[in-house]
């Protein structure tokens, strides 16, 4: 998903469902839209302080652990979701590979690009 919330590329598996894809999009956007990862939201959330029990009634958002940002620096230039694998903790760990990848892709265009 790119920074402002559109889906960029959508990958699945051949039996996965379009809740499988709505679920990756929605973790993507509400890690997006909320500049931080899904898991840490969530993790906000249980811990009921202050007036975080609105939260789960935002439109399209979704907290549960799998999306993760995608940064150029301290930029947000977009964000993963992941729901494919039997729980969340395999999603997550997959969307914050996925993340680590883009980075290491952001390093490497740094260091072969010309100056």
């Amino acid at each position: 998903m790119d920074e402002a919330g559109i889906p960029l590329v959508i990958l699945r598996t051949d039996y996965g469902t379009e809740h499988v894809v709505t679920g990756a999009t929605d973790k993507a956007w509400t890690a997006l839209n909320f500049k931080n990862s899904t898991r840490a939201m969530l993790e906000h959330i249980k811990a009921d302080q202050g007036d975080d029990g609105q939260l789960p009634h935002a439109q399209r958002a979704i907290f549960l652990i799998g999306g993760v940002l995608l940064k150029d620096g301290d930029a947000v230039v977009g964000a993963v979701g992941v729901a494919v694998f039997p729980s969340g903790e395999q999603d997550d760990g997959a969307a914050r590979m996925a993340a680590h990848e883009f980075q290491t892709m952001l390093a490497n265009e740094e260091t072969h690009s010309p100056h």
